[in-house]
């Protein structure tokens, strides 16, 4: 059922509690819209709902035959995505925990899955170098989106559903919009992008990438705004809070970054330590609270509110 195991803070003052339950490095967390549950996927090829109300106790969600790297809600919190080695989308009812439709078709393992605004398309990308639409209705395969030349790692959908960002290991994150498609390419070295996030209420888009960075693109002229500068490993996830004002990136350099907004670009707020390499960020829905994936096999739930001002102004290094 999974172990809760409260924090004595010697790691972090922030940490609130550790969950222990996945046997393999953990990919992804996705909490949902409800807040009441919080999704992880892991190495182990399981998906583990964990109730928020009810003492963090946790469902298991089996079916998956490879490690399981990537996990959505649905809007209405009603449906979740995974993504896995396997190839395979699954779509689960989150209710009882019922399989609902498995999707196939996808040549590699599926790196990333996201549903649209309305609930009604899923997007997921995969190593095969492409990403998938499904109509989530009935599994069906709507289209598929080629061009990237290496795996693709991260997919997101803008908040007014316009645009499907896709981040690839070839270093380009491609934005679709119907039949066309617009290249934001970084201006100097060619780095893998690993993640991706959209802010809630501006046209901005976050990617993190291999060289430790976060870039910052205005989507309305496909301009890059800011470089965010601190980790020393890979950026291996980034997440807005729900109010935009605050930015989470996780590292393999065993810590979470909070950038805060200041003006038109984001300075750095705090740094929360952890024990692993962090894989996975996702924010509470009021924002006060910040789940953290981790590669041995955790998830951390830390308090936002408990973040001090000690690091406000560095990191911040921006272009015009």
């Amino acid at each position: 059922m999974g172990k809760v195991v409260l924090s004595t803070g010697d790691v972090d003052d922030a940490l609130l509690c550790v969950l222990e339950g996945h046997t393999g490095q953990v990919w992804s967390v996705a909490f949902s819209p409800s807040q009441r549950v919080l999704a992880s996927g892991a190495n182990d090829g399981t998906v583990r709902l964990w109730s928020i109300a009810n003492e963090m106790t946790s469902r298991v969600l089996k079916g998956h035959t490879g490690p399981v790297h990537s996990v959505a809600f649905s809007p209405n919190g009603q449906i979740l995505a995974s993504g896995s080695d396997d190839c395979t989308v699954r779509l689960w009812k989150v209710e009882d925990g019922s399989l609902l439709h498995t999707l196939e078709g996808h040549k590699g393992s599926v790196t990333s899955v996201a549903f649209s605004p309305n609930g009604q398309t899923l997007a997921s990308g995969s190593s095969d170098f492409t990403v998938r639409l499904w109509r989530v209705e009935d599994g069906t395969h709507l289209r598929t989106l080629e061009g990237h030349t290496d795996q693709v790692r991260s997919v997101a959908f803008s908040p007014d559903g316009r645009f499907l960002a896709s981040g690839s290991w070839d270093g380009v994150v491609r934005l679709w919009r119907d039949t066309e498609v617009v290249f934001l390419r970084p201006p100097k070295t060619v780095n893998w992008v690993w993640s991706m996030a959209f802010s809630p209420k501006e046209e901005i888009l976050a990617s993190g990438l291999d060289d430790g960075t976060v870039l910052l693109w205005q989507i309305t002229n496909n301009a890059l705004l800011c470089t965010l500068k601190g980790h020393t490993h890979l950026v291996g996830s980034v997440a807005f809070s729900p109010d935009g004002n605050t930015l989470a990136s996780g590292s393999w350099d065993r810590t979470v970054r909070l950038w805060q907004k200041t003006g038109k670009t984001f300075c750095s707020l705090c740094v929360l330590k952890a024990r692993s390499a962090v894989t996975s960020v996702a924010f509470l829905h009021e924002g006060h609270q910040l789940a953290a994936g981790l590669k041995d096999g955790t998830v951390w739930l830390y308090q936002i509110s408990a973040c001090t001002l000690q690091d406000q102004g560095k990191g911040k290094v921006c272009s015009t």
